[in-house]
This record gives C-alpha cells, sequence and structure tokens, in this order.
C-alpha cells in the first residue's frame, strides 16, 4: 500500500512554494493575481497543458487591452508636484 499524499491545486502548490523561498506577501498576491488571469483567459485550462503561443495570445490580449482601455480603466492619479522640483 502506498500513501502517496494528493496532489496540490495549482495556486496552493504556487503560494506553499513561494512562502518557502521567503518572498513578500504581496509579492506571492500580484504572482498568484496574474496566474489566475492567464489560466482564466485560457478557458481554466492548466498552464502545464500550454506553450508559447499561448503565453503570446495572453499577453498580446492584455497589450491590447491595456492600450485601448487603459486611461478608462486606470486613470492616471493628479500630478501634486511640490514647488522645489519645477
Amino acid at each position: 500500500m502506498s500513501t502517496a499524499q494528493p496532489k496540490m491545486k495549482l495556486l496552493q502548490a504556487m503560494r506553499s512554494n513561494m512562502l518557502l523561498r521567503h518572498f513578500s506577501p504581496r509579492t506571492i498576491a500580484s504572482y498568484l493575481s496574474w496566474v489566475r488571469r492567464f489560466v482564466r483567459f485560457h478557458g481554466m485550462r492548466h498552464p502545464s497543458d500550454l506553450a508559447g503561443a499561448d503565453v503570446r495570445a495572453f499577453l498580446g490580449w492584455l497589450a491590447e487591452q491595456r492600450h485601448s482601455r487603459g486611461w478608462e480603466r486606470f486613470p492616471a492619479p493628479e500630478c501634486r508636484c511640490d514647488s522645489r522640483w519645477s
């Protein structure tokens, strides 16, 4: 009889790996957020099933989204310049 442990889910495995490597909690949250976006973009397929063309497709889509609606989604904060920098 083998007592093999069940495989961890992707995000759980990534989180535990990053914690072991002492990544910052904010870095972990950011990385996991990007992985979630990538997986959702490809219809919930596991990243190990995807190839370089899939990464390029995601990055191309991301660039288009940011370019076409960037100012609407991420408006620039008002510039409050300090007088000493003028």
